[in-house]
């Protein structure tokens, strides 16, 4: 079981964390290159080795240990540069962190993970509705379409084109606000919903 730290205890390791000479340089170079560059990016094995309760308490609690890190970075480059939102990226987590993208469920929700899994054909619907559901969760990770592979799932394309000049059909949201809404009734109800 980690640790469980408060909100002044995170912060003091974080501060503690970017006091290194390496930690210092690397904030410098992305407020050197702000708004290009906005991330920091970080090996979880770096805060492994700094501080591993905390690097184990991240992976359970995310949103408030990075949350409290920007705040922590973004108070150093105001002290110097001005108000930059820089943010923090972790890459190649813990192998016990993975998880196949065919067993990702609700326990999962509010905890970082790295999902593992190919998608194999991307339509023009797919690859907008991946895009619209990262950008609104906060995902800022990479998704690489393989058409090279078969897809073995029958799809159907649903086009409202017929709906619309019959019975006047017009969407009240669009799709980017109807998954936002979406996200945000399964994140309030994640624990009760059915999967």
């Amino acid at each position: 079981m980690p640790i469980d730290y408060t909100d002044e205890d995170l912060a003091a390791r974080w501060e503690e964390f970017f006091e290194s000479s390496e930690n210092r340089v690397r904030v410098a170079e992305v407020a050197d290159l702000y708004p290009e560059v906005r991330s920091i990016n970080i090996a979880y094995a770096e805060l492994d080795q700094f501080d591993p309760d905390m690097a184990q308490f991240m992976l359970e609690e995310p949103q408030r240990v990075l949350s409290i890190g920007e705040t922590v970075v973004h108070k150093q480059v105001q002290q110097t540069r001005g108000n930059y939102k820089i943010h923090l990226r972790f890459k190649a987590l813990a192998p016990d962190s993975r998880v196949d993208v065919r067993k990702l469920r609700s326990e999962h929700l509010g905890k970082l993970v790295a999902i593992e899994g190919l998608v194999r054909k991307a339509t023009d619907v797919r690859p907008k509705l991946v895009e619209a559901v990262f950008r609104l969760t906060g995902f800022e990770g990479e998704v690489q379409w393989d058409a090279t592979k078969p897809d073995g799932q029958m799809y159907k394309g649903f086009d409202v084109t017929r709906m619309r000049e019959v019975l006047g059909f017009r969407p009240r949201v669009s799709l980017e606000e109807g998954l936002a809404l979406t996200i945000e009734w399964f994140a309030r109800h994640h624990e009760t919903a059915r999967l």
